[in-house]
């Protein structure tokens, strides 16, 4: 019973999420000269300084590098922005769920959306520039929307757990920049899946943001279809992920209070 009367939450008080979500947006940008632009401005600076490094000095040997590292950088920037800001989205809110009645699954999940909203800016600003080294990708575009929402329940339902594991143990939020830290390494976004060892391949096999990676890539950079393998994984991960941290979250948020 648990799964519909949350869902219903979410349903029949969108609305309320809908203003966390902008109220989110007008914080994190107030007072700067860029706003928004800088989900666009900081995925292209790091590709361009990554590009010199490992095409200059480590000399790795990827065919257009620059896009092929900022195929996987965008994703990869909301995913670890989310869960970063995710984690301690309850704990920074606390005075207002005591001043306010509201779902507080509705925290994270709007720092989530609010993230999702950035990366999706980005991309609409940045499509071009793949298009015009693959026309190709033109024909993919039609993929990246279910990506996109797949990658999306993913990363809230990730969201939704450490927000919740955070309240009642606050060392997971700097724990979290060292497990974030590791994954980025651990994710082939500056080389290809390809270069990884076999010994330890297995590693990248458990690593779900591989799989998203690997579609963004397809899309944006390959202009190809991914397999049916690679969709099935991701969809299957996102509605997993989604609802087992929903789950979760409820399960423990009756005790939130007492935390705080």
């Amino acid at each position: 019973m648990t799964t519909p009367v949350g869902m219903n939450v979410l349903i029949s008080q969108r609305h309320i999420l809908w203003s966390l979500i902008k109220k989110e947006l007008k914080t994190k940008y107030i007072g700067s000269l860029l706003g928004v632009w800088w989900s666009v401005v900081t995925p292209l600076l790091i590709m361009a300084t990554v590009t010199f490094i490992f095409t200059k000095i480590i000399k790795v040997n990827i065919e257009n590098f620059s896009l092929f590292s900022l195929a996987g950088l965008l994703p990869w920037f909301f995913f670890s922005v989310s869960l970063s800001e995710s984690s301690v989205s309850i704990i920074q809110k606390a005075q207002l769920l005591r001043q306010y009645n509201l779902p507080v699954e509705f925290i994270p999940l709007s720092v989530v959306c609010a993230n999702f909203i950035n990366f999706v800016f980005g991309l609409i600003f940045i499509i071009p520039i793949f298009c015009l080294f693959n026309i190709q990708v033109t024909k993919t575009l039609l993929g990246l929307p279910l990506v996109l929402l797949a990658h999306l329940f993913f990363v809230a339902g990730l969201g939704l757990v450490v927000a919740c594991v955070n309240v009642f143990v606050r060392d997971l939020s700097h724990l979290l920049g060292t497990i974030l830290l590791f994954w980025f390494w651990i994710t082939p976004i500056f080389y290809s899946i390809d270069m990884v060892p076999d010994p330890v391949r297995w590693m990248y096999n458990c690593n779900a943001m591989v799989f998203y990676i690997r579609i963004y890539r397809d899309i944006l950079l390959f202009g190809q279809f991914p397999g049916a393998h690679l969709w099935g994984v991701a969809i299957f991960l996102g509605l997993v992920t989604f609802g087992a941290g929903y789950l979760f979250f409820l399960s423990r948020k009756k005790y939130f209070l007492k935390e705080l």
